[in-house]
Parts: structure tokens; sequence; C-alpha cells
């Protein structure tokens, strides 16, 4: 279905456990997904730029990871309900979803890669989930919008660039009993 720009809704059977890398990249037309709670596979890019994409539920427990790119360039993404025993998000996954606002991490996540929120300037806080271990490479680089983030104590390292080009934010370390180590000096910089 990639490039199949005027695709406007998706009813993907509950038969269905996997969806290949790019099924449904290029969709401009589509407006919100449900995936079935017999997904196990979620591949990479599967939604990318699909720029008029507002909401996905995730309704199965079974997948634990979200393939890189998957929501790429999503410009109108405002929400994703997230499965309960989500372990990853892949790399860049939300970059580009300048409408997100805010997002709800699972209890099970322990995994974001870099990059993945790169670019949504309407991100606005954050509370990373008590699992999480650090900060990624770049990770809210440039969500301008981005005022507040809840820092666990499980978090031990802040990357390079992890809030690059933010000029107002409160980085709350207060459950932590010592601050993570900046792997980097531009962790914060800002240009």
């Amino acid at each position: 279905f990639s490039g199949c720009y005027s695709l406007k809704s998706i009813n993907i059977p509950n038969s269905v456990t996997g969806i290949n890398d790019n099924e449904f990249a290029s969709c401009y037309s589509l407006k919100s997904v449900e995936l079935p709670p017999n997904i196990t596979y979620l591949g990479n890019n599967m939604f990318e730029s699909c720029r008029n994409l507002k909401s996905v539920v995730y309704k199965s427990a079974l997948v634990n990871s979200i393939g890189s790119y998957t929501f790429r360039y999503c410009s109108a993404l405002e929400s994703v309900i997230f499965p309960e025993n989500l372990k990853n998000i892949g790399a860049e996954v939300f970059n580009g979803c300048t409408s997100l606002t805010s997002i709800k991490f699972p209890s099970t996540l322990t995994g974001i890669a870099n990059y993945a929120f790169k670019d949504c300037t309407s991100l606005n806080s954050i509370t990373l989930p008590n699992t999480q271990p650090s900060i990624g490479t770049d990770l809210f680089r440039q969500c301008y919008s981005l005022s507040y983030i809840k820092v666990p104590s499980s978090v031990t390292t802040v990357q390079q660039g992890s809030f690059y080009n933010i000029t107002d934010i409160t980085v709350d370390f207060s459950d932590s009993i010592v601050v993570p180590t900046l792997k980097s000096s531009s962790a914060f910089t800002s240009t």
C-alpha cells in the first residue's frame, strides 16, 4: 500500500500478525489506524510520511518493539496509545511529528533509540519510565516547545545533543540519588 496517496482508512483483520517494512508509507490521506490484537511484528518505516495521520491505537499486547522510522514525518500525529508490553522504541520513530504534544510511556519500556523525538516541535512535557537506562543521542533535539522532562533514577547517562536547541527547559532529576553522567558537554547545547 506504500504510496497510495488517496487511502483514507484501513481495516486490518484480526488474523494479521505482522506488517512489513514501508507497508503504509506515504499514504498521505490516511487519518487514523487501529492495529488488531494479534499483531506481533511491525516493520520499519511502516507509516513514514503519512502526513495526515492523527492517531494510532495499538490493541496488541504482543508487540514489544516499534521499528525505526515508523512515524517519521507524520506531521499531523497528535497521539499514540502504546501497547502495555512495549519494551523498545526504534531510531527516529517520531522524528518530525510536529503536532505531537505529549507521550505516555508504558512501565515496561526499557529502550528509546537515538533521535526518537527529534524535531517534535510541539512536544511540551515528558515523563520517562522508571525502566529507562539513558537519554540517547539527540533524543529531544530541536523539540522547541519541550519545557519539562522528568528523569527517573534509572537513567545513568545523558548522551550528546539530547536537548540540543531547547532554550527553556526544566530537567527534573528529583528522584535521582546521583545526577546522570553527561557523555558529552553538548547534551544541553543551544545554538
